[in-house]
C-alpha cells in the first residue's frame, strides 16, 4: 500500500493501482566548482545555522558538502550518492539537521545501515547497506537505488555523522 495525498486528503491506495514511471537515468553533467559556488551563494543563497550545508543533487546523485556562511559558502566535498527511487522516492526541499546514529537495522527492509543522520523525519544521510551482521549488503551508488533516504559511501556517512553539526542546513533537489 501505497500512503499518498490528493486533494487535501491522505490514505492508502494499492501500488498496482498507481501508474509509476521508471526511474530516469543519472544526468552526467557535472556542474564546476565554481558554478556550484555561485549557486550556493548568489542564486539559492543557501542558509545555515552552522558554518556546513548540504546540497543532494538528485537529477546528478551527488551530495555536496559546503563550508563558511552565507553568501560565503566554499564546496568542499562532491560524493556520488544513491537516492529514492520513484516507487519510493527522496523528499525534496529545505530541511535542517537534527539527529544522528551509529547504527539502525530494519527487518521490514532486511538491511541495515551505519552512521545515520537525520534531515526529514524519517530521511537521512546514511551508509551503503549491510545485513543484520553487518556484512555488506548493496554497495550501489550513483543511481536512484535507496528506499527515500540518502545512500553514501560508508566513509562519507561517517564523516556527517562525525562532523555535521544539528541545525546545519540542506537542500535536496
Amino acid at each position: 500500500m501505497c500512503n499518498i495525498e490528493y486533494e487535501g486528503k491522505r490514505g492508502y491506495v494499492p501500488y498496482d493501482a498507481l501508474e509509476i514511471p521508471e526511474d530516469p537515468e543519472t544526468n552526467p553533467n557535472r556542474l564546476t566548482k565554481e558554478q556550484l559556488e555561485e549557486y550556493a551563494n548568489e542564486v539559492g543563497k543557501f542558509e545555515s545555522e552552522t558554518n556546513y550545508y548540504i546540497w543532494t543533487d538528485i537529477d546528478r546523485q551527488l551530495t555536496y558538502i559546503f563550508e563558511g556562511g552565507t553568501g560565503n559558502w566554499s564546496l568542499k566535498y562532491a560524493w556520488e550518492c544513491a537516492t529514492g527511487t520513484n516507487f519510493s522516492p527522496t523528499t525534496r526541499g529545505h530541511y535542517t539537521i537534527s539527529a544522528r546514529g551509529s547504527w539502525f537495522f530494519t527487518e521490514r527492509l532486511n538491511s541495515g545501515l551505519k552512521w545515520w543522520t537525520r534531515f526529514n523525519g524519517g530521511y537521512v544521510f546514511h551508509s551503503v547497506t549491510y545485513t543484520k551482521d553487518k556484512k555488506l549488503l548493496d554497495d550501489t551508488l550513483g543511481v536512484r537505488a535507496s528506499a527515500g533516504c540518502v545512500r553514501l559511501a560508508t566513509e562519507n556517512a561517517k564523516w556527517i555523522y562525525d562532523n555535521i553539526p544539528e541545525g546545519t542546513g540542506v537542500w535536496v533537489h
